[in-house]
């Protein structure tokens, strides 16, 4: 239907890209498979490649893969671990993590660099922006985040399953979500 219109259009594939802004922790990062790939792409090479694209005529009808290249592919657990570790957490084991496998994976992403010239920053510049985030707190953080690793952990009911516990925090999440989408379908009656 999109080629088949007399738009100009292309079609981007983007790879993971996860906001450098803290937020809460959802119980569903832990669901994903310790071991799936995923490629890393910072938020601001996903944005210069996009606005790159407005001036470049030769992508018009093309479908491209925006990721972070080579140098910026994990493990999904392995990548968790880097950013708990740039908030001053301690690693988490194997089990808090499910095995769930998402539609991620590492991408060919360098006809899109070719055109786009777009990838600037690896890994490491985005978990120092992430710490960077914590502001004075990152010392303090740095100090008690071993501490933490149970509270972090309540947020995983495979680990939970995995020691015999019922899931706490998973199920309060999903309660509160449940609430929050029945208020909101309800105000649209009143």
């Amino acid at each position: 239907m999109l080629r088949a219109c007399d738009l100009d259009f292309v079609i981007f594939r983007i790879a993971m890209t996860p906001p450098v802004a803290l937020g809460a922790l959802s119980p569903f990062v832990f669901d994903m498979h310790p071991d799936m790939r995923v490629e890393f792409t910072h938020p601001k090479d996903q944005a210069l490649g996009i606005v790159n694209s407005l001036v470049v005529d030769e992508i018009v009808g093309r479908t491209l893969c925006l990721g972070g290249g080579a140098s910026n592919r994990f493990r999904y657990r392995e990548f968790m671990n880097m950013a708990f570790g740039a908030m001053g957490l301690s690693p988490l084991p194997r089990s808090a993590f499910g095995d769930a496998l998402f539609q991620t994976d590492w991408v060919d992403s360098e006809e899109s660099q070719a055109i786009l010239d777009y990838q600037r920053r690896a890994a490491a510049e985005y978990f120092d922006e992430v710490s960077a985030e914590l502001g004075p707190t990152l010392p303090l953080m740095k100090r008690i985040g071993p501490a933490l690793t149970p509270v972090i952990l309540a947020h995983s009911r495979h680990h939970a399953l995995v020691e015999g516990k019922k899931p706490r925090v998973p199920d309060a999440y999903r309660a509160l979500t449940t609430f929050r989408r029945a208020m909101k379908a309800a105000r649209s009656y009143f």
